[in-house]
């Protein structure tokens, strides 16, 4: 091969590719492999090959497919330069073409990019901040939950199908984002938080694939790091893991995972919902078996009292009776009291008129009147 080579470094789809065909072109012609600088990112040993994004440093949605013989894989995250052949993958024949690089050699820079291990220092405070108890939210009569994720992405419709049933019991909200858009993500979660008492809880999901690590990019975790809102993730296939699930409070692996967990909740808080109404009839009618029985008691003791007022009414009466009669025995009593007295009186006068007849015959008989 000759000394020719194209020094390549991706900074927009348009140049990116445009210059991936100029080095197709030199290498058609017999040129060098060409040179691209960029980010190494998502590697995956398959076969006999490593395959892995590289990714241009300042636009993370711009990447390209790459791979190189070998199990042994660039490091993740790492600035590299890769020495490679364009090759063309036919993704759909007759309907898309998709270059790809054939890595031949791999040299890291003196740049290097930010590694997982960096990020996770950077955020070890948010990291290790205790988790809300997400499960918490459905104590609520009706919890609002939003996902974010792509507009007509299969995450909203793998949760949603698990939700089929329980819409009553939960506002399930979607908004739109670009996921491979770090700057999106971040915009659409800082503009929830400000929804405290409206949103209950934020759910960050998505598939597998490209651009998953854009949700490990600086602003993404700094909006997850300063969260007041639960937050749950569901991102990729079950092999992927990222930054963002361990901020969250709660991860799961796929969005149908989330979907499940949801419904098991939801069918939790029916059943909660259910047995609380049941419980609550059975105390009703607990309740109203012993008013019922308190009831019957004052009904009782109502009677009795009323038997006892007749009684004692029918023994005033006799008292007013007895109280008549002595009244009327009193006045005979005080009638003859006084008739005794006007004999007393009168007999009185008699024997003092008879005396003094007497007393004047006495002494007429010795003065001698008679």
């Amino acid at each position: 091969m000759g000394e020719q080579r194209v020094t390549c470094r991706p900074s927009g789809v348009v140049s990116l590719l445009q210059r991936v065909v100029d080095g197709v072109a030199g290498t058609a012609l017999g040129a060098s492999p060409i040179y691209v600088l960029g980010i190494g990112r998502n590697p995956k040993p398959w076969d006999n090959r490593c395959y892995f994004d590289l990714e241009d440093p300042d636009i993370p949605t711009v990447r390209l497919r790459a791979w190189m013989e070998g199990k042994k894989t660039p490091e993740w995250n790492h600035l590299i330069v890769v020495c490679a052949l364009v090759r063309f993958k036919v993704k759909k024949p007759g309907i898309s073409v998709e270059p790809e690089l054939e890595v031949l050699g791999i040299q890291e820079t003196m740049v290097s990019s930010t590694s997982r291990d960096e990020l996770r220092m950077r955020f070890m405070a948010a990291l290790q901040r205790p988790k809300a108890v997400v499960v918490d939210i459905f104590l609520k009569e009706k919890p609002h939950m939003v996902l974010l994720t792509n507009q007509g992405g299969e995450a909203d419709r793998d949760i949603r199908t698990q939700l089929a049933g329980y819409e009553a019991l939960l506002t399930f909200d979607v908004v739109p984002v670009k996921m491979m858009n770090p700057e999106s993500v971040a915009q659409a979660f800082r503009a929830l938080q400000v929804k405290v008492g409206q949103v209950d809880c934020i759910v960050l999901a998505r598939g597998g694939g490209e651009g998953i690590q854009a949700l490990e990019h600086d602003v993404v975790l700094a909006a997850l790091s300063e969260r007041v809102i639960p937050v749950m993730t569901a991102i990729g296939h079950a092999s992927d893991s990222t930054l963002a699930d361990e901020l969250a409070d709660l991860t799961f692996p796929v969005p149908g995972a989330l979907g499940r967990w949801l419904r098991d909740q939801l069918e939790a808080k029916a059943r909660r919902a259910a047995e609380q109404k049941r419980l609550s009839l059975v105390d009703l009618d607990k309740e109203y078996r012993t008013v019922l029985g308190k009831l019957e008691i004052l009904d009782k003791d109502r009677l009795e009292r009323t038997a006892k007022l007749a009684q004692i009414e029918q023994e005033r009466a006799k008292d007013r009776t007895a109280l008549a009669e002595s009244d009327v025995a009193l006045g005979a009593l005080r009638k003859e009291r006084a008739d005794i007295r006007f004999d007393q009186r009168r007999w009185k006068w008699v024997a003092v008129i008879a005396l003094g007849v007497m007393v004047g015959w006495v002494l007429g008989r010795v003065i001698g009147w008679w």
